[in-house]
């Protein structure tokens, strides 16, 4: 049975744990555990965002129409609750979720304006928070990435403005080119490295 810990690099001082196979095993149920609430995040929010039907926008789940913009909050709040028991509350505008989603176990991973880094490369259950500017709501914005396209309170991939320049949706509209925003990943819901 295995338990030591070594020093792995002399100029960083990391350490190794070497450990058995059993408590090897419990890890990699954890993390699929985990795996499956990203999932589940992520399908939630895909699965119950407006659609578009004849010029007008609806609510799949209760079929009433509802208004255009400013539901992004609700959405992606509900996804992170229903899918992985994330609770958000008491925030009124998206622009400032920041600090509730790394209270929650998320890590700042990436910030910017008007472009993403070209090393940055989305993975599923990544939230970015934008920042209001002139040409955008006062509350900002907060979105999800799915596996395939950015989502908030509709698919950002889908929409006619996104679909030349990002096929993923990353900017929900022009005006956020011009908004400060952070993106945000839970470490847990990263792929399984062995």
């Amino acid at each position: 049975m295995l338990d030591k810990e070594t020093t792995s690099h002399e100029y960083c001082k990391c350490t190794i744990k070497e450990i058995d196979s059993n408590e090897a095993f419990e890890r990699k149920q954890e993390h699929d555990a985990d795996l499956e609430k990203r999932d589940n995040v992520a399908k939630n929010l895909r699965d119950n965002v407006k659609v578009k039907r004849d010029g007008k926008w609806y609510d799949p789940r209760t079929g009433k129409e509802v208004k255009e913009y400013g539901d992004c909050t609700k959405y992606v709040k509900q996804a992170l609750n229903d899918g992985a028991k994330i609770k958000l509350d008491g925030i009124e505008s998206a622009k400032n979720y920041g600090s509730s989603l790394e209270d929650n176990g998320f890590k700042n991973i990436s910030s910017g304006k008007g472009k993403l880094r070209e090393t940055y490369s989305p993975q599923t259950g990544d939230v970015t928070v934008f920042q209001d500017s002139p040409k955008t709501s006062e509350h900002g914005h907060i979105q999800m990435f799915d596996g395939d396209q950015w989502v908030s309170d509709f698919k950002q991939g889908e929409t006619a403005r996104n679909k030349i320049e990002d096929k993923t949706g990353f900017f929900p509209s022009n005006g956020y080119k011009e908004s400060k925003f952070d993106i945000y990943r839970n470490p847990k819901w990263n792929e399984w490295q062995s």
